[in-house]
């Protein structure tokens, strides 16, 4: 899946990739993740956040400067593709470093946890969920691991 950064909590570690990964924007569905890395780390840099969800509930446990928008999802995009005048997705726009920099950091971490959880031989919790996620089928939709 292209753009998917599953080892954020380990990149957010360190503190000169967090410093340069800090967020001007984030845009959340729902509640907040439970990493308390991620908490942290919202925390200190203090972005301006923007939270979808329809219930209406405080999701904003960090009291940042924050904008709940009370709608679900599929409202959310339904109401954007009616206001656009053209409704596609452009995959071909280039990457801003921005992003560039989270998915180099993404694969170079990705690369690193593999390295490590194929040389342990003893299993735990971690190395479990690491084995299924090489050995199931890509795209299995029964399962999903993060």
């Amino acid at each position: 899946m292209p753009n998917l950064i599953s080892t954020y909590d380990l990149i957010l570690r360190n503190p000169t990739l967090a410093e340069k990964l800090a967020p001007e924007t984030v845009i959340r569905i729902g509640e907040m993740p439970t990493s308390k890395q991620l908490r942290t780390w919202l925390a200190a840099t203090q972005p301006r956040q923007w939270i979808i969800d329809p219930s209406g509930r405080n999701l904003d446990p960090l009291h940042g400067k924050t904008t709940h928008l009370q709608i679900s999802v599929e409202a959310l995009a339904q109401t954007l593709l009616a206001q656009s005048s053209e409704p596609k997705l452009d995959n071909s726009l280039p990457a801003s470093s921005y992003l560039s920099l989270w998915c180099a950091a993404e694969e170079h971490t990705r690369r690193s946890l593999d390295q490590t959880l194929n040389q342990m031989t003893e299993l735990f919790e971690g190395k479990v969920a690491w084995l299924l996620s090489q050995s199931l089928p890509p795209r299995n939709p029964t399962v999903y691991l993060q």
